[in-house]
């Protein structure tokens, strides 16, 4: 006799299971986790607004550099953290740095939000600067 589990069983187990995942709210980042995980790391981003992929390089330094693949251009700035929290990255020509609430998904990414929406998702981060060659 084989072991089957009962339908009803396995439907009711599957919803919660969806229902929980769908009803997670992204979490704030704090201070140390955000220098933690991006000091000295290479971010996989994805920018809201177009779906375009860029990776970040977040020196330990406090120097930053991204590289958008869309149109292959490099950025360089500064990177840091402030007193509430948010990650700030300043430009190079830019007069204002950008802050970011970070929040984590709870699903192995973490979500850039500045004015209330979703600017950008952080996808994962490896060790070091692996941008392309210049």
């Amino acid at each position: 006799m084989k072991n089957k589990m009962n339908p009803l069983l396995f439907a009711c187990i599957a919803l919660a299971m969806f229902a929980g995942s769908a009803m997670a709210e992204p979490v704030p980042v704090g201070a140390y986790e955000i220098k933690l995980f991006l000091s000295g790391r290479t971010a996989d981003c994805v920018k809201s607004s177009d779906g375009s992929t860029c990776d970040t390089y977040f020196a330990a330094d406090g120097s930053v550099k991204r590289f958008t693949y869309d149109d292959r251009k490099l950025r360089l700035g500064k990177w840091w953290v402030d007193e509430q929290d948010r990650l700030c990255v300043q430009w190079q020509g830019k007069k204002k740095p950008l802050r970011f609430n970070v929040m984590d998904t709870g699903e192995g990414t973490w979500q850039l939000v500045k004015g209330g929406r979703v600017r950008a998702d952080i996808l994962a981060a490896g060790p070091g600067d692996t941008l392309p060659a210049e």
